[in-house]
Formats: structure tokens, sequence, C-alpha cells
């Protein structure tokens, strides 16, 4: 399972949710990142209004097996899922 911590080391600054550019989820085109398979890092962390739900992680698990580490994640539902079932 990717190492998961609620740290901040991103640039990417967002201060409102009109400010999100990508917000994760696979309606507004997570999907176009599958090509990212050896993705290993991924802050969260300042994409604030993020939409990270439970379809977005089986997506990830799926095309981006090399993910290790998957900072700023704050729903600890999402946390524990990932704990649970991603492979390790």
């Amino acid at each position: 399972a990717p190492e998961i911590l609620d740290s901040d080391t991103s640039t990417v600054e967002a201060t409102t949710e009109d400010d999100v550019i990508l917000d994760m989820s696979l309606a507004t085109g997570l999907g176009h990142l599958a090509g990212l398979k050896k993705l290993r890092f991924l802050c969260i962390a300042n994409i604030q209004g993020h939409k990270i739900g439970y379809q977005e992680l089986e997506w990830m698990r799926g095309n981006w097996a090399a993910l290790r580490d998957l900072r700023g994640v704050r729903n600890q539902k999402i946390v524990e899922w990932v704990y649970d079932h991603w492979p390790e």
C-alpha cells in the first residue's frame, strides 16, 4: 500500500474550489493520466476540493500500481481503504 502522509510538499496553491484545476475525479478527466504508469509519488495536499473517492482509488490502484507515496489525504475512511485494499 502507498505510504500516506498528511504533509505538504507541493507547490500548487488552490485557495478556493473555483481555483481547482484538476479535482482528481474520474468524472473530470483523471482517466487521462492513465499513462503515468511509473508514478510513485502523489501529493494532493494543496488540491482543495479534490474529489478522490473509492472509485478513483480503485482506478489509481489499477493504473498506477507503482504508486507508493500518497500525501495530503485527510479523510480517514479513504486512508483506511488504501491500507486495506492496496497491494503491497
